[in-house]
C-alpha cells in the first residue's frame, strides 16, 4: 500500500469518527430537547435512550464544570474539593476523568469511539458509560458537594458583610 493510500484511508476514518460521534451527539441533543419540551407539554411517560444519554452527559459535564478552567470566575481545585470519603473519592476522580475522556471532548479514546463491527466498512459509534448503579452515588456525591460548597459560601458572605461590599 502506498503512503498516500494509508494517508487517505487514515483521513477517512478520522472523517468518518468525527462525523458519527457528531451526528450521535447532535442526536442525544434533538432528543433531549425533545424530552424536555414533552415534559413541558404533559405528553412524557417515558424518556427515550437519546434524551438518557444527553441527560447523563449533562450530569457528567455539569458535576465536573466547577473544577475546569473558565474566563471569569475561575476554577475550584478538583484536589481540594475531593471528597474525604474513598468512595466518593473515587467516583470524584472517575468523573472528572470521564467528562474528559468520554462525555466533554471528541478525541477517540477507548471510551469513545467508532467501530467496523461486521468489517464491512460500515462504522458506527461505540462508547462506554457509567453503569446504573453509580448514578444514586453521584445524586449523594453532587448534593453533599453543592450543601459544602453553599456553607462556604455562606461563611464567607459574613466578612464580606462586615467590610460593607
Amino acid at each position: 500500500m502506498r503512503l498516500f493510500d494509508r494517508l487517505t484511508r487514515s483521513h477517512l476514518k478520522a472523517e468518518i469518527t468525527r462525523l458519527r460521534i457528531a451526528a450521535v451527539d447532535m442526536q442525544h441533543a434533538a432528543r433531549g430537547a425533545a424530552h424536555i419540551a414533552a415534559i413541558r407539554a404533559g405528553k412524557l411517560d417515558r424518556m427515550n435512550g437519546d434524551a438518557e444519554e444527553a441527560l447523563k452527559t449533562g450530569v457528567v459535564v455539569s458535576y465536573v464544570r466547577p473544577f475546569t478552567s473558565r474566563q471569569g470566575i475561575g476554577p475550584l481545585s478538583k484536589d481540594k474539593w475531593e471528597p474525604v470519603d474513598e468512595r466518593q473519592a473515587e467516583l470524584h476522580r472517575a468523573l472528572i476523568f470521564l467528562r474528559n475522556k468520554r462525555y466533554a471532548h471528541t478525541d477517540e479514546t477507548g471510551w469513545r469511539g467508532v467501530e467496523d463491527v461486521f468489517g464491512d466498512s460500515i462504522y458506527s459509534e461505540v462508547s462506554v458509560g457509567i453503569l446504573d448503579e453509580w448514578w444514586p452515588e453521584i445524586e449523594a456525591l453532587a448534593d453533599a458537594q453543592s450543601r459544602l460548597m453553599d456553607a462556604l459560601a455562606n461563611r464567607l458572605q459574613e466578612p464580606l458583610r462586615e467590610l460593607g461590599a
